[in-house]
């Protein structure tokens, strides 16, 4: 199967949109704010992640802060968002790339999940979100809406690969690979038991995409 050649895609840490409004300035204050944030939650976890801690990381009156973010939840939905944009920015980069077969955009767009997995802060920060959103709703739904974003490249990716797959077999197959590449990071990744078998894991695990998302487009097919 033809696959993207070129140097390996990386996911940015925080992508913001392109003006969030009012002054340029505004805007990079936003940007340094959000990166003190995210480097919070990564060292620390989310209980660090504190108006007051996030002013003093990034040397801050109280009060500037909370012009641009009034409360922990408007900038705690700010932080994930710019963290899902980056997975969205690189998914639609493989997406857009014509030239390649629909199953292969779909595989890479796995690979780069699965390459990302290896990283440190992938390895810390998600499963921070995952114990969280056990005890806070305010998590758990911002949790499930990063998830949803970033499964959407994938139901993109099989609905391309297989048109003629029913709606549903295409919702459980994105789920099954979304489920199963996640679960890779307790012990493929960064610093885990099995870091050093990751690639090794990952083709098997790209096999078993393919396989899955083949054999439901056949079981299911649109009516």
């Amino acid at each position: 199967m033809t696959r993207r050649s070129g140097p390996p895609l990386h996911v940015a840490q925080l992508t913001l949109p392109d003006r969030m409004g009012g002054y340029a300035k505004g805007d990079r204050t936003r940007r340094v704010i959000l990166q003190a944030a995210h480097d919070l939650l990564l060292e620390h976890g989310y209980a660090a992640l504190t108006l007051r801690g996030v002013a003093t990381a990034c040397n801050l009156r109280m009060g500037n802060l909370t012009y641009h973010f009034p409360s922990r939840e408007s900038l705690v939905s700010a932080l994930f968002d710019a963290i899902i944009r980056g997975y969205e920015d690189a998914f639609a980069e493989i997406m857009a790339d014509q030239k390649l077969p629909p199953v292969a955009r779909l595989m890479d767009v796995c690979q780069l999940i699965m390459d990302d997995i290896g990283t440190r802060r992938t390895t810390r920060l998600f499963p921070e979100l995952w114990a969280l959103s056990n005890h806070d709703p305010f998590v758990a739904d911002r949790m499930y809406e990063m998830y949803d974003r970033a499964r959407a490249a994938i139901v993109s990716a099989v609905r391309c690969a297989y048109p003629a797959a029913h709606e549903r077999s295409v919702d459980l197959t994105s789920i099954f690979i979304t489920s199963a590449m996640e679960g890779m990071s307790i012990f493929a990744g960064y610093g885990k038991p099995y870091q050093d078998d990751r690639a090794e894991i990952a083709e098997i695990a790209l096999d078993a995409f393919l396989h899955a998302s083949q054999a439901h487009a056949d079981e299911w097919p649109a009516g």
